[in-house]
């Protein structure tokens, strides 16, 4: 089930499950990168977290984004493409309309990730919403891809509590 791509063994392109649903995973910053590679860990001999994600869907799991991602993102037709990085626990959906899931609502998804991360979070600085990220995705050319980026909150003081939420978030 633990597959890993041609990148360098650090920044290696990571794929697990073989559900239908697949889902690619980046990091946008060091503590996006972290939870990726937590996640990477979780699932490649995967937790009960994991299981029936892993059965449902396919994770293609990055640890940071480039340019150079966009071919082997165009080999794969993703469905969904998520992007973790600090701030406050908050969403910012990138691919609004079509290609938004009908029963994704993203006030309560936002508020039920400030509740699932204990969020008491002092303000930390919210990557998802540079100039970079956004370029980042639309150099990826992946229009038919529902588009999230998550912010995880500020810190990784408690990884368990951060891999419980990525596991409700891929649900």
């Amino acid at each position: 089930m633990c597959t890993f791509g041609m990148l360098g063994a650090v920044d290696s392109i990571r794929v697990r499950g073989e559900g239908a649903v697949r889902i690619a995973v980046f990091g946008v910053d060091s503590l996006g990168k972290s939870i990726v590679q937590e996640l990477a860990n979780a699932t490649c001999l995967p937790e009960d977290l994991f299981v029936e994600i892993l059965q449902q869907s396919t994770l293609h799991l990055f640890p940071s984004m480039s340019a150079e991602r966009a071919l082997y993102l165009k080999d794969h037709e993703l469905d969904v493409l998520l992007l973790f990085g600090q701030g406050i626990p908050k969403s910012t959906l990138f691919s609004a309309g079509i290609n938004t899931p009908s029963q994704f609502d993203q006030k309560n998804f936002d508020d039920s990730l400030m509740v699932a991360l204990n969020s008491k979070t002092i303000s930390c600085v919210n990557h998802m919403l540079d100039k970079a990220v956004s370029s980042m995705i639309d150099a990826l050319n992946v229009v038919k891809t529902f588009q999230l980026c998550i912010s995880l909150g500020c810190d990784f003081s408690d990884p368990q509590l951060t891999l419980t939420a990525v596991a409700t978030i891929l649900q």
